[in-house]
């Protein structure tokens, strides 16, 4: 073997090691990663992304669209956001976006970055994307959301007993007030037993109206 056919072979294999690791590397990922080419198939996929589409490996990816796995509204807004991309050269950065999970049968929100890609020319060749699972974030928002609702509601209503509560205070203490006035001037007039009595029974009769 030549010296020149020798060093095509370390750099083949050293290309298909670099190739390997960059393979592994993004499927350990538990984000979804994906390029698109300018027509928004898939080009490269990884197990985060199969795994939510609900395909059997990446390689089930290459060459389909969103249309392909999605219902056509939700895969259309993925492509409408994508070739919005491709023609603006804009990238999408950390989009809440909802989604569907294939395998479990649930809907649930991916944290979307789209970013343009390049060839070795650099022309635009596609995107570029990242999906973070959000799913239960979003539903932990939600949850603290209604809980804080439900707390500014109790804190209301009781705020307005409480309102409630100190005008009838105000008014028992109005009611008492004016009453020992009244009872002060029915002694200080020297009236009978039976004029102080009719009086405290007609006091009480009306407190009960206030209370």
């Amino acid at each position: 073997m030549t010296r020149e056919k020798s060093s095509q072979t370390e750099l083949l294999e050293q290309l298909l090691n670099e190739r390997q690791l960059l393979r592994m590397v993004i499927d350990s990922l538990p984000d979804g990663i994906y390029v698109k080419d300018l027509e928004s198939r898939f080009v490269v996929g990884n197990e985060a992304v199969a795994h939510l589409i609900g395909v059997d490996t990446p390689d089930d990816l290459i060459g389909k669209t969103d249309f392909d796995f999605f219902d056509h509204n939700l895969a259309q807004r993925y492509y409408d956001d994508e070739q919005a991309v491709i023609r603006s050269g804009q990238s999408l950065l950390n989009r809440e976006e909802p989604t569907f999970d294939a395998r479990t049968g649930t809907s649930g929100w991916l944290l979307t970055t789209k970013v343009i890609w390049h060839d070795r020319q650099g022309d635009i060749a596609g995107i570029i994307g990242i999906g973070r699972n959000i799913t239960e974030l979003k539903q932990t928002r939600e949850a603290l959301a209604q809980a804080n609702a439900e707390l500014e509601r109790r804190v209301y209503e009781r705020t307005a007993e409480l309102s409630n509560s100190k005008a009838s205070l105000e008014r028992v203490h109005e009611f008492f007030r004016s009453t020992l006035e009244q009872l002060a001037d029915v002694v200080n007039r020297g009236a009978p037993k039976n004029e102080l009595m009719e009086y405290v029974r007609q006091a009480q009769g009306q407190f009960k109206r206030v209370g």
